[in-house]
Parts: C-alpha cells; sequence; structure tokens
C-alpha cells in the first residue's frame, strides 16, 4: 500500500496516498497537513453547529435553557405540568443534556487546536 507522510513539530502521522489524495482533492490544498487540517476544522465546527441547533430546538419547545429544565425538573415544576419522569421528558432531558456536553466538548477542542 503506497503511504504519504505528513510532519510536524510534535510528530508524523502516515497516511495511506489514497487518503491523501482524497484530503487534496476535496479541500483544494496541495499540503495534506495543511488540507487535513482543514477537513478536520470543517468536521469539529459541523459537529458544533449541529449540536448547537439541537440545544436551540430543545430551548424553543421548552422556553427555558438547559439549567432552568434541570432545576425545574429536579422540583417538579415544569411550566406546562409534564411529568418529569414520563418518558418524553427523560428522553428530552437526555439528548439534551448530550448535546450540551457535545457543545462543551467541540468547543474545547477548537479553542484548543485551532489556529
Amino acid at each position: 500500500m503506497n503511504m504519504a507522510t505528513v510532519t510536524k513539530k510534535s510528530g508524523m502521522i502516515v497516511l495511506p496516498t489514497r487518503i491523501s489524495h482524497i484530503l487534496v482533492e476535496a479541500t483544494n490544498e496541495p499540503r495534506v497537513d495543511i488540507a487535513l487540517n482543514i477537513v478536520i476544522n470543517d468536521f469539529l465546527e459541523r459537529r458544533l453547529e449541529e449540536a448547537i441547533k439541537q440545544i436551540e430546538a430543545f430551548e424553543d419547545k421548552w422556553k427555558i435553557n438547559f439549567d432552568e429544565f434541570k432545576e425545574r425538573c429536579g422540583h417538579d415544576e415544569l411550566s406546562d405540568k409534564s411529568d418529569p419522569y414520563s418518558w418524553e421528558v427523560e428522553e428530552d432531558f437526555r439528548e439534551w443534556e448530550a448535546a450540551e456536553t457535545l457543545k462543551k466538548h467541540y468547543s474545547r477542542i477548537l479553542d484548543r487546536y485551532t489556529p
């Protein structure tokens, strides 16, 4: 298998030639290391946007932010008198919490590694 090597000060990565060609062609960037960086940043930004959209959908549905939702669920005080232990509320809670976690996760990565 043909391999392409990308070197950086912090180390080296070896990529199959096919992947290198895809990266270069997809980004229109001749340097594989820069092309890989572009693809990774695009991926992280897209995942962050997905998490933000999901959070916004829950905020629109419940008319509050997640911290308030969590607080109200814990005190059985949801504004529409929904049962905080119903399947719908628990599913929203789980998905909303996951979206909040992913938002923080992808934001931290982008903040730490974006040039």
